[in-house]
């Protein structure tokens, strides 16, 4: 093998990683494949611009507001003694719950990430 490049610049990175995410290759292939070429740092902080924004995000925050509504609808109507109760009840709950359900909301976070990032935080609609 090729020795490693060894100071690539921050678009080129970039721009490799936007051309294999968009092949569909998974992120730590990416991650592996950036190391071989150019160097274990390559992901280091030095390389990425931090995006000016709060903490809180309105968008990005609430990654578990999917499981909400469908909780509410099953504990809807049912009365309980003690806290106890409640908890092992939404516990059975979310393990009986497919992988499918939480795929969904991963997917959402991941779009909402998305709309963040390529509006530099000018997301918020008005």
């Amino acid at each position: 093998m090729d020795a490693p490049i060894p100071a690539p610049a921050a678009c080129e990175v970039r721009s490799v990683i936007k051309f294999l995410n968009a092949q569909g290759t998974a992120p730590i292939v990416i991650y592996r494949q950036l190391c071989q070429v150019y160097d274990p740092n390559v992901m280091s902080k030095q390389m990425w611009e931090v995006l000016d924004q709060s903490s809180y995000s309105p968008d990005l925050a609430p990654s578990v507001f999917h499981l909400f509504e469908p909780l509410k609808k099953h504990l809807g109507g049912k009365r309980f003694n003690a806290d106890t109760a409640v908890q092992q009840t939404v516990m059975t709950w979310l393990q009986g719950l497919d992988a499918d359900f939480f795929y969904g909301g991963i997917d959402a976070l991941v779009y909402r990430l998305n709309k963040c990032l390529y509006k530099r935080g000018d997301y918020i609609e008005k």
